[in-house]
């Protein structure tokens, strides 16, 4: 082979695996997935999470209705204020809000006498 099939096989190389990489990302949903105009609430009663850890109000962390989401970095946005919440409880399917956040997150959000909020969430990358 000459020096010129070698240059033109590292490119197909880089292309390929770069189309591997665009198939990979839109297939996962690690590298990111948007939720537009979800509803949050947050809850102050609990003892143990779905994880076995014990619930804090104090600490950003949250309960989701999609079992799927579990063990994920959350992020929620409302009006600019931003708060990145790891889901470690899971929410009744019957429950109205897409997500309940600890008192801690939800105020890095809106006040709490605000209750609910329809806010835009992202998984973490």
């Amino acid at each position: 082979m000459t020096n010129k099939q070698y240059r033109e096989m590292d490119w197909l190389a880089i292309i390929l695996l770069a189309i591997a990489a665009l198939i990979i990302c839109l297939t996962n949903v690690a590298c990111s997935t948007f939720f537009v105009d979800d509803e949050v609430t947050y809850y102050v009663a609990g003892t143990t999470t779905a994880d076995g850890s014990h619930y804090n109000p104090e600490q950003l962390t949250c309960a989701v209705k999609d079992r799927t989401l579990l063990h994920h970095w959350i992020r929620f946005e409302y009006r600019g204020n931003v708060v990145y919440c790891w889901a470690n409880d899971v929410m009744p399917k019957t429950a109205k809000a897409d997500y309940d956040l600890t008192p801690a997150a939800f105020m890095r959000l809106a006040p709490l006498y605000k209750g609910r909020l329809k806010v835009n969430a992202e998984i973490a990358p």
